[in-house]
């Protein structure tokens, strides 16, 4: 490495480095409940702040959000209980000769 490119090089490791941590989220939402975001677990104090924070702080707020713990998900209105049978669905398929439609009944 020169001495004209040595500046260079120091730009671009601390512009690489302003990136390592990144906001986790383009846009928060916050969950009702709990009051952090859904996807990236901040606070809103946390998100708030997030611009004005060096290095250190952020990946600290990073590696406390990650520690939080996640909602349950919401139960699925049309999916079968465990150990239950599966639903039974219907399909339609063309008879490519005729044109006429046959049901076709299937599990899962």
């Amino acid at each position: 490495m020169s001495d004209r490119t040595a500046p260079l090089w120091g730009l671009l490791s601390r512009l690489s480095a302003r990136r390592a941590v990144a906001a986790p989220c383009n846009t928060c939402r916050l969950d009702e409940g709990d009051r952090l975001c859904v996807r990236c677990r901040r606070s809103p104090s946390e998100i708030a702040r997030w611009p004005r924070m060096g290095h250190g702080e952020r990946a600290a707020v990073l590696r406390a959000a990650a520690a939080r713990p996640r909602p349950a998900a919401p139960a699925i209105p049309w999916a079968a209980p465990p150990g239950a049978p599966a639903p039974r669905r219907e399909a339609w398929a063309a008879d490519p000769a005729t044109g006429e439609m046959w049901r076709i009944r299937t599990t899962a």
